[in-house]
């Protein structure tokens, strides 16, 4: 919605009128692992400390027929109310803090893994049929993390 909609839309609900709306929403539902998405990110830069980064993550999708508000629309509101109450309050964290809403994990972890492989690197494919089995959350940590 627009603001030339939008504004005269809010005037009337402050004067307690009655508004009713009418919308049409086209959706197109695919399985394509490669369809484009977007993260959002924001970020209050440190203090002392900018390089070290403190994230906190949600994802912003949901399927058609998922319940979106517990999964996960709550946790992209409470990222979104803790960067806002930070502004607010005028903190100066040491140490930066990233807030990253992903796109693309319903389909499968598209956005966060997007995210990882652009600024960290990729994670090898696990060799045990065992472990590729597994879902990705599932499976035993590469490396010295074992």
């Amino acid at each position: 919605m627009i603001s030339e909609h939008f504004n005269p839309l809010v005037r009337a609900l402050k004067a307690k009128q009655t508004v009713r709306l009418r919308v049409d929403v086209a959706a197109r539902f695919t399985d394509e692992a490669d369809q484009p998405g977007y993260n959002t990110l924001a970020e209050i830069r440190g203090s002392s400390k900018p390089d070290e980064v403190v994230m906190i993550c949600a994802h912003m999708d949901s399927w058609h027929s998922g319940t979106g508000a517990a999964d996960n629309a709550a946790g992209v509101a409470v990222m979104m109310e803790a960067m806002r109450s930070l502004k607010a309050t005028g903190a100066k964290p040491k140490r930066t803090i990233r807030v990253a809403l992903w796109s693309g994990e319903e389909q499968g972890l598209i956005g966060s893994q997007a995210y990882v492989a652009r600024h960290f690197g990729q994670f090898p494919e696990p060799t045990d049929p065992a472990q590729k089995a597994l879902p990705a959350s599932l499976r035993e940590p590469p490396g010295a993390l074992r």
